[in-house]
């Protein structure tokens, strides 16, 4: 089911999200699902693991490739650095690629605005000519609150480009959120 905004601004006619733009958020989903991947396995808890696995393939198989492995994770103080700063380096990915996806999503969302704003705009001029209160006039209060709705999503939009490691979003749950059009599930 609908929502009461997404049928509003499906009433306005504005244009949805390109193919370019839908398929840009889609790489940029899967971009998002390998770091995420990958900053599961380079978690804190993951060190010790790491390091008892190491140690089983060495007495499993002695080769030097396997003794390499072990040397470089023997080092409790010096794996738990390494991980940590890959971890947060594939966390600055993940921030960087929220941040194109909101420059593909902001964009719809100042448009979405603009609409609304014309229309209320429209609305209110129409029920002052037919000497209606423009605050008690539902059309111009559903069309306010349609405004205020987009409003908050370019809010949130501005916040989640500013956010932590630990608090950002996938791409395309960004745009689900902030979209109220129907956005394709994200990408597995």
């Amino acid at each position: 089911m609908k929502s009461s905004l997404a049928i509003l601004l499906n009433s306005l006619n504005l244009p949805a999200l390109s193919n370019g733009d839908s398929a840009a958020l889609k790489s940029l989903q899967r971009d998002w699902n390998q770091h995420s991947a990958r900053m599961d396995c380079l978690a804190p808890e993951r060190e010790l693991a790491d390091q008892k696995a190491a140690f089983s393939a060495f007495l499993a198989d002695p080769t030097e490739e396997n003794e390499q492995r072990l040397a470089v994770l023997a080092d409790e103080r010096l794996t738990a650095k390494r991980y940590g700063l890959l971890h947060e380096a594939h966390a600055e990915l993940r921030r960087r690629i929220s941040q194109k996806a909101a420059g593909i999503v902001r964009p719809e969302l100042e448009s979405m605005q603009h609409a609304l704003q014309g229309e209320l705009d429209a609305r209110e001029e129409a029920a002052q000519a037919e000497g209606i209160s423009k605050r008690t006039d539902e059309r111009c209060v559903e069309l306010r609150e349609a405004l205020a709705q987009v409003s908050l999503g370019l809010k949130t939009l501005d916040e989640a480009t500013n956010i932590t490691p630990v608090e950002d979003r996938s791409p395309l749950d960004l745009a689900a959120v902030l979209l109220p059009r129907e956005v394709d599930a994200p990408v597995a």
